[in-house]
């Protein structure tokens, strides 16, 4: 009997693939690979180290893609919900390139020379 995850046709990899990118029981399917032999042959543990690179290295760049996607997603949320508060939403690009200069100028700090005195 096979494991739960495993990779015996495109349905199960996929699923397992998705288990492993998650984080959920990696350790599990990565023992499973570095054990495996081959078709209708026992596991042997420890006779494909080799795998478990592979295995490590896809969970890094998965989880990495889905932090980088999660605080993209944040990161967009906020900014639209900021367009919408500014009132920005319905104006044009050159509106909105005017609307930017006039808060700048406006709100940006004013510069504070020193008096000649103490130069």
């Amino acid at each position: 009997v096979n494991a739960q995850s495993n990779f015996d046709h495109m349905g199960n990899s996929m699923v397992t693939l998705l288990h492993v990118g998650t984080g959920q029981g990696w350790i599990d399917v990565m023992l499973a690979i570095v054990s495996s032999v081959g078709v209708n042959k026992q596991p042997r543990p420890n006779s494909r180290v080799y795998l478990s690179l592979l295995i490590v290295t896809f969970v890094a760049l998965s989880n990495f893609v889905l932090l980088n996607l999660c605080i993209g997603v944040l990161i967009d949320s906020y900014m639209a919900a900021r367009h919408e508060f500014d009132g920005v939403d319905l104006l044009s690009w050159e509106e909105r390139h005017w609307v930017t200069l006039q808060r700048r100028v406006f709100f940006e700090p004013k510069l504070v020379l020193p008096p000649e005195a103490a130069l």
